[in-house]
């Protein structure tokens, strides 16, 4: 099959967006060698079989980024050649159609709809597998061994094909100026399957592919559960804030490393704590749409130790990183705000083309909705530029001076829309910390969470109890008047009239949110530690009453708070001292609590050595210290 002209103009247009879309993408071998010495030139039959968990955008890279340049035939589903233009500009373009909605049970092409809602590699089907193995058998058949696909021969000695391994990873697969990295782990051959292809067909299918599959686990990243894979991005985020900086050869590594990590069995409570830290802050951050970059600019506490609260941010600090950066960002906007507004247009509706859709799909939409709305700004752009110059050039050197200038204007805009990105997130990350730090609390941290976590607890006279409000409390008016129904649908009595007041009863550590409790503002040791989660940190199911939303100034403020532990257990867990395990069993009894100590103590001897180990290998890998995190130096 052959490659039309499509193939040229999808792939030109492709790298035109998708370059734009990334930062930066490179292309690495698992075992260090070059790719261009891995993967054969043209000439060559090939077959490449890559992960696919991020729609287009995995096409682009292979397409745009693979070795010697050569051009890919890809195998795609038949739904999508459609009769008319669809089907003639892919077959063109020389993609291959697949059926995948065959009846027969054990088709090797049938849809599992499972590629991209698991966190590790799939279970592959035996489609490539088929297609190498028949392909050698019929070069190994005198009658047909010269006979092309399309019934032409060929005078040139056919070759074996051989199975390259490719594996996608991405710094964040969604976002705009993000980063990506193509590994390629060590190509098959078909040749040692051959013998027992001709004999027993399955099963030599079935061992090449279960061979394809080991080498492409390999060079992706794989989590038993999503839990593991979100820490662990968390924490790389942590540790390489800015993915500019970031070591793309071990980008894999690094993930896989660190989900190694969080996944282990034997993790200690306070590892575990951690896992659940950074799951609960990436939460947060996606919930103020926010990015633990944006919020880079802040300072940390100068001592971050787990066990200690940490401070806020003084709003005479953040008052005056707003207002350096709000000066940063001026001084910068002469020089970008012609691109600015000329590709505004561009950026918002990209945006909104990526909301409500799948993960999978927000890059390819965002890609696709701006590389048409790009095509049109510049044809206007040099439409334009040609009617300014056509009365003072000729008609020829304005059409050339115009394209020339529409190129320039946007190189010159990629050239400077990665820091002006950046800055500007920051600001508005920075902005939306002063407000909540400046803005009026209507309640105490106490009573607004006990109002939003279970609202019954809210009222004076629950359960006939009266309790007054601590000094330096502020009211809320309509906080206390709230009248609420008890378990047995009748309202709780007021104050008895002989004016006795009774100590009020403390709640329930499942009344709170994980968050509450991971951040351990309240004491819960008047509770007997029963359930073994709750004593890891697992999140515990409750009652929950009707939650009433949180302001944006106590959500703020909860997501500093979730920052400085997360960034303080982290560094503990990774680079700091030997850590008492045993915190938990102090309020337990001694004879389970020596028992417990016992186990605890094997678990987080082994816990704890395997996340200094991954510290090390951090460093090894290019980690230079920042982030909260102190330098390469041992920590104290």
């Amino acid at each position: 099959m052959v490659f039309g002209p499509t193939h040229t103009l999808l792939r030109g247009l492709a790298g035109f967006a998708f370059k734009s879309f990334w930062y930066s993408v490179e292309v690495h071998c698992d075992d260090g060698r070059r790719p261009e010495d891995v993967v054969p030139d043209e000439g060559t039959p090939m077959i490449v079989v890559a992960n696919h968990w991020n729609s287009a955008a995995d096409v682009a890279v292979l397409s745009i980024y693979f070795p010697h340049y050569r051009k890919l035939h890809y195998w795609a589903k038949s739904t999508l050649f459609a009769p008319g233009l669809p089907k003639k500009i892919l077959l063109d373009a020389g993609n291959i159609p697949v059926d995948r909605k065959t009846k027969a049970k054990f088709h090797p092409l049938t849809s599992s709809f499972d590629s991209y809602t698991v966190p590790n590699l799939p279970v592959l089907k035996d489609g490539a597998s088929w297609a190498a193995l028949e392909y050698a058998k019929n070069i190994r058949d005198p009658m047909h061994r010269r006979t092309l696909s399309d019934g032409t021969f060929t005078d040139s000695e056919p070759q074996d094909v051989i199975i390259c391994i490719a594996g996608i990873a991405y710094s964040d697969k969604t976002k705009y100026r993000s980063c990506a990295v193509m590994e390629f782990g060590t190509t098959i051959s078909v040749e040692p399957y051959v013998d027992e292809f001709l004999i027993e067909p399955r099963s030599a299918v079935k061992k090449l592919t279960q061979r394809i599959h080991d080498e492409l686990v390999k060079v992706t990243v794989n989590a038993p559960d999503w839990d593991s894979r979100h820490a662990a991005t968390m924490a790389r985020k942590i540790l390489w804030p800015d993915d500019r900086k970031m070591p793309l050869r071990h980008l894999r590594e690094i993930d896989q490393t660190l989900i190694d990590l969080f996944s282990s069995p034997d993790l200690s409570p306070s590892h575990l704590r951690l896992k659940r830290l950074l799951i609960v802050y990436r939460d947060a951050l996606n919930s103020n749409s926010l990015s633990h970059l944006s919020l880079s600019s802040l300072p940390l506490p100068a001592t971050l130790d787990p066990s200690v609260p940490h401070p806020f941010p003084t709003r005479a600090r953040v008052l005056g990183s707003v207002l350096l950066s709000t000066l940063s960002c001026l001084l910068r906007l002469p020089f970008f705000l012609l691109p600015l507004l000329v590709h505004l247009p561009i950026y918002l509706f990209s945006r909104y083309a990526s909301s409500g859709a799948l993960e999978e799909d927000q890059a390819q939409n965002k890609v696709f909705v701006g590389l048409v709305f790009a095509l049109g700004t510049y044809a206007a752009f040099f439409g334009v530029a040609c009617a300014l110059l056509w009365v003072s050039l000729p008609y020829g050197g304005a059409i050339l001076v115009a394209a020339a200038g529409t190129i320039a204007f946007v190189a010159y805009h990629n050239r400077l829309v990665d820091d002006n990105y950046r800055k500007f997130q920051r600001l508005l990350a920075l902005w939306r910390v002063l407000i909540g730090l400046w803005s009026p609390i209507a309640h105490s941290e106490a009573s607004q969470l006990l109002h939003s976590v279970h609202p019954r607890l809210s009222s004076s006279y629950f359960d006939g109890h009266h309790t007054e409000a601590t000094d330096g409390e502020e009211s809320d008016p309509g906080f206390l008047s709230n009248s609420f129904s008890s378990a047995n649908g009748t309202t709780p009595a007021g104050p008895r009239s002989g004016g006795r007041r009774s100590r009020v009863a403390l709640p329930s550590p499942a009344l709170f949110s994980e968050e509450d409790r991971l951040l351990g503002g309240f004491d819960f040791s008047h509770h007997h530690l029963e359930d073994e989660a709750l004593a890891d940190g697992d999140s515990l199911p409750g009652p929950r009453g009707p939650q009433r939303r949180r302001s944006r100034a106590r959500e703020v403020r909860r997501l500093l708070s979730l920052r400085s532990v997360a960034v303080a257990a982290l560094r503990e867990a990774l680079f700091g001292e030997e850590e008492d395990e045993f915190g938990d069993f102090e309020r337990l009894p001694e004879t389970l609590a020596e028992s417990s100590r016992s186990g605890a103590a094997r678990t987080g001897d082994e816990s704890g050595r395997k996340a200094r180990e991954v510290g090390e290998r951090m460093r090894e890998w290019g980690w230079v210290g920042g982030a909260g995190l102190g330098g390469p130096a041992k920590l104290t």
